[in-house]
């Protein structure tokens, strides 16, 4: 009976212990954001408020969107196509930890292009961030950076609330 008790006591310090450190979603997110902060710092990016009026952004500055995602768009593309709802995207891109020590591990480069279908926010190819920059990018060809916080990013990227940079080039599949 005693090993039972010291057994139960034992497994309730543990789980104790383990629920006091573990961070609220809340927490996860002001870290997040501190995380974010901190990458733009480091980067020199000036965050503008409104859209360039000529669409031509400088190589340090994004705009950050409603969303909360910073985005760059740094090649408009070519031709006329236009990306609309329901059209493919061919996407390209390269992802990567903003923490101040990223490691190898926290890029992600795709060898192929992923697909998926432009305003189907139920695709698992692609995460909000990817459908609310289609909208900006538009065009064949056209390139863009984004910081993507945790909520507009991948669900895996949710707990802990993960950031990430990701550089992007789209095509438009008709």
């Amino acid at each position: 009976m005693k090993k039972l008790l010291l057994l139960v006591t034992t497994a309730a310090l543990v789980l104790g212990l383990y629920s006091c450190n573990e961070e609220t979603y809340a927490q996860e997110l002001k870290a997040e954001q501190k995380i974010i902060d901190a990458f733009i710092e480091r980067q020199g990016i000036h965050v503008l408020e409104s859209w360039p009026t000529d669409s031509v952004f400088a190589e340090d500055e994004y705009v950050l969107l409603e969303s909360g995602v910073y985005f760059q768009l740094v090649n408009k593309g070519s031709g006329n196509d236009t990306a609309r709802v329901k059209d493919i995207i061919v996407l390209r891109y390269m992802r990567y930890s903003l923490t101040e020590y990223a490691d190898t591990t926290n890029y992600m480069q795709t060898d192929y292009p992923i697909e998926f279908q432009y305003g189907n926010y139920s695709d698992a190819n692609a995460c909000n961030a990817f459908h609310e920059a289609v909208g900006y990018m538009k065009r064949n060809n056209s390139e863009a950076r984004m910081i993507v916080p945790s909520k507009q990013g991948f669900s895996s990227d949710m707990r802990p609330a993960t950031p990430y940079g990701y550089d992007m080039r789209i095509k438009i599949k008709k």
